[in-house]
């Protein structure tokens, strides 16, 4: 998701943030009914809300940059709703031309290209135009009139409105939500047949018929939030099929004071017992023998560590069996041991960081794993100044789970979109380093 839908609009977003005003709402719907049914991922963006977040006012002018073609009504486009969607190994991007000569007139001044006419297409640079709606082919200097007369052409059997989550994906209430197929996301990803395979055999393994998946992004002030739903061919949330328990967020805060980086997990005992039944019926193996090492585990278990790795502390919650072979193997990694009660507290190195274990562990709530860190680390190219941090959780919902990432805004007072569109603007003026110009 992340580099087919969030990077490349960011990147878009980025380019057309000047001078952005809203206009009517242009139909989500009849961009999607222009969406092959065959795509392997689609997404609705909510310009209108976008541009407002993203502040844009306070930006600079580049002239490398599209400037505000995509947004500004005197192009004649209507800054209101936008489609992403993916066919093959092209990313495209299309929506409302309420004045079409306008619209080609501003690209064609900002891009440097004159639009012809192909196959009844006007085509200039990677943007094509028929009737009112336009069509960009990110990331490349050209875009196949035949694909777009393909896309308009299409009937509803065809189309993505043919679709289950078509209808949720026209009353969409975040910044960005979407749909994407999982084995054509695999494929598009270029992964190789093993690496696909691993996927599909794990997400088979934990969840009932996962096909496909649902997900939003929501820019907030402070923050921006990010979620995904694994989706069964019937278009339903996937049951996850292992049994879960959420993190006690007490016992991540006892598992240090200051830290890089957090990492928790709640582990029933039965799914312990579960998988140790599963993997012995196959065989012993070195997976099989570890499990049994920690069969005695039994509830939320924490570790805080540095980022280079050097340092750790953290707690492990058992049912107070077997505790001696948890010990031991941890013994083995020089990993430091003391009992507490029917807890395990683990420590290697004197641990220290910039973050407040307490502060990282409230994200955790109401999850059942989770990861995060408030290290300035580039989560996005280009947004150390907007970025302080992240976090990434899976959570029981329903009978499923859900994923979800959340960035922490460096101006906690601030729409993060704002800082994240300033740092790629910037990114994107940046000349390149010496040693590459020639």
């Amino acid at each position: 998701m992340k580099t087919k839908l969030l990077l490349p609009l960011l990147a878009v977003i980025a380019i057309i943030m000047n001078s952005c005003s809203s206009g009517e709402s242009a139909d989500a719907g009849d961009l999607i009914a222009t969406v092959p049914n065959d795509a392997s991922l689609v997404a609705v963006a909510n310009l209108k809300a976008i541009v407002e977040k993203a502040d844009a006012k306070n930006l600079g002018t580049n002239p490398q940059e599209l400037a505000d073609i995509l947004c500004n009504p005197e192009n004649g486009v209507e800054p209101s709703v936008a489609v992403v969607f993916n066919v093959g190994y092209y990313t495209y991007m299309s929506g409302i031309a309420a004045d079409p000569a306008k619209f080609k007139a501003a690209i064609e001044k900002k891009k440097g290209v004159k639009f012809t006419t192909e196959d009844g297409i006007d085509v200039g640079g990677n943007f094509a135009i028929s009737a009112n709606q336009y069509w960009m082919c990110i990331g490349n200097t050209s875009i196949d009139p035949r694909e777009v007369k393909h896309f308009t052409s299409l009937d509803k059997t065809q189309s993505f409105t043919s679709n289950k989550q078509s209808d949720a994906l026209c009353k969409f209430d975040k910044d960005i939500v979407g749909w994407g197929n999982i084995a054509g996301l695999l494929n598009t990803a270029n992964a190789d047949f093993q690496q696909r395979a691993i996927v599909q055999a794990v997400l088979q393994t934990a969840f009932e018929d996962a096909s496909d998946l649902s997900f939003s992004v929501d820019f907030q002030k402070g923050k921006a939030v990010i979620e995904a739903n694994i989706l069964n061919t019937k278009g339903s949330l996937a049951k996850f099929l292992f049994p879960t328990e959420t993190i006690d967020v007490k016992t991540v805060e006892s598992a240090g004071t200051t830290t890089d980086a957090l990492a928790a997990i709640a582990i029933p005992n039965k799914l312990i017992t579960e998988l140790i039944k599963q993997t012995s019926s196959k065989g012993v193996s070195m997976f099989d023998i570890i499990l049994k090492s920690f069969s005695g585990v039994d509830g939320t278990t924490a570790v805080a560590f540095n980022e280079n790795g050097s340092a750790l502390s953290g707690v492990i919650s058992t049912n107070g069996q077997n505790m001696a072979a948890i010990t031991q193997l941890l013994a083995q990694r020089n990993v430091k041991t003391v009992l507490d009660g029917n807890k395990i507290r683990i420590s290697e190195g004197t641990l220290s960081g910039n973050s407040q274990v307490s502060e990282l562990a409230a994200e955790f709530k109401g999850a059942m794993l989770g990861v995060a860190t408030a290290s300035a680390r580039d989560f996005i190219k280009g947004s150390n100044e907007a970025v302080a941090g992240g976090a990434f959780t899976l959570r029981p919902s329903g009978n499923s789970l859900q994923a979800r990432v959340v960035l922490f805004g460096t101006d906690r007072d601030k729409n993060i979109l704002s800082g994240l569109v300033k740092g790629a603007s910037a990114q994107s003026a940046a000349p390149a380093p010496a040693d590459t110009v020639r």
